[in-house]
């Protein structure tokens, strides 16, 4: 049980008090402190697109450019599998 100081009148007031003792204001709530993912993820891309960039006018343009065109039709091939196994897998739960 920590002692804080009320927001309304800056009487101490118990952490565990429902209400002042001397105004009757209810405690605030704490703010939680969890980091900015949004943010995080913004930065991530920004450095990921600086170091692909960097990445690309050092290596051929056009053996970077197939590579990512064979990775995105393999990518979507692979997704178009696992859904059509998907499928076939809940059609066989239901015939049971």
């Amino acid at each position: 049980m920590a002692l804080i100081k009320c927001h309304e009148c800056g009487n101490d007031v118990s952490s565990e008090a429902q209400a002042c003792p001397k105004c009757g204001a209810a405690p605030q709530k704490e703010k939680s402190k969890k980091p900015d993912t949004s943010q995080n993820i913004a930065i991530s891309c920004l450095v990921i697109g600086i170091l692909m960039a960097g990445w690309m006018e050092y290596m051929d343009f056009n053996r970077i450019f197939n590579a990512i065109v064979t990775l995105l039709v393999m990518g979507n091939l692979y997704g178009g599998l696992l859904k059509l196994f998907a499928a076939d897998k809940l059609a066989n739960s239901k015939k049971l």
